[in-house]
């Protein structure tokens, strides 16, 4: 956009040789940006002199996420993404702070890998729907099929960001948490490498048995009774 009619004199003396904007406010599409702004408030009741309650701002934090417009749109879908995102960014403020004993203190980097595991298990086993299993069909196209693909590798390649991002703050984990770690990758491992062979299946234009995606919600329930068991913060009420 620098290079070409931002970056010239678009207007003459007499308008006659004016070049003229493209509808897009940058000449290139493609670069065309859309910030989209999070606001996290968080409030707290208090007895003002008069004896009233009073909701007042405790607080508050902003988060600006820039996407290119050209290839996210504004859709109820970016929207629950990225709090789906934030919610694993900044697990403090979406957690409810720790008191006595009702859960055990770990660090922000190790409930920032439980939130994002937490979410993924649970979002690949509540959307596992044996109705729409039934329906893919083992011959041309069929969207349920396709869908279902793109679940699957998906999910997997929401894995390895997972498992990339912990690994490189492995070093900074509290004591005893990093055995954590590993026990929470291992049970995964199990689901994702059996989310594997049920994508080959389907690549290979066949149709899983309903008893893998059984077996599957099986070990998927394996990790999200471990993370429980952990005693982690609850999630605020949004």
């Amino acid at each position: 956009g620098l290079e070409k009619n931002r970056n010239v004199k678009i207007l003459t003396l007499d308008g006659a040789g004016a070049r003229k904007l493209p509808k897009y406010d940058w000449p290139e599409r493609l670069v065309y940006q859309t910030p989209a702004a999070h606001r996290i408030i968080e409030k707290e009741g208090v007895i003002m002199d008069d004896g009233s309650q009073k909701l007042i701002t405790k607080n508050e934090l902003h988060v600006v996420v820039v996407r290119p417009k050209a290839y996210v749109s504004s859709t109820g879908t970016s929207w629950a993404n990225e709090t789906h995102r934030l919610r694993c960014e900044y697990p403090d403020v979406h957690e409810v702070p720790v008191s006595g004993d009702q859960s055990v203190s770990y660090s922000a980097n190790f409930r920032r890998f439980c939130a994002t595991v937490q979410c993924d298990i649970f979002m690949l086993n509540d959307m596992t729907m044996m109705e729409d299993l039934q329906k893919m069909k083992l011959q041309g196209p069929c969207i349920h099929q396709s869908y279902e693909l793109k679940r699957l590798e998906h999910f997997l390649h929401r894995k390895e960001i997972a498992f990339a991002e912990v690994d490189l703050k492995r070093a900074v984990l509290c004591e005893g948490e990093g055995t954590l770690v590993d026990e929470i990758k291992r049970l995964k491992l199990n689901v994702t490498t059996h989310c594997s062979k049920l994508a080959e299946i389907i690549k290979e234009a066949r149709r899983p048995e309903l008893s893998s995606y059984k077996e599957l919600q099986t070990q998927a329930q394996e990790v999200l009774t471990f993370l429980e068991s952990l005693r982690l913060p609850q999630v605020k009420p949004r």
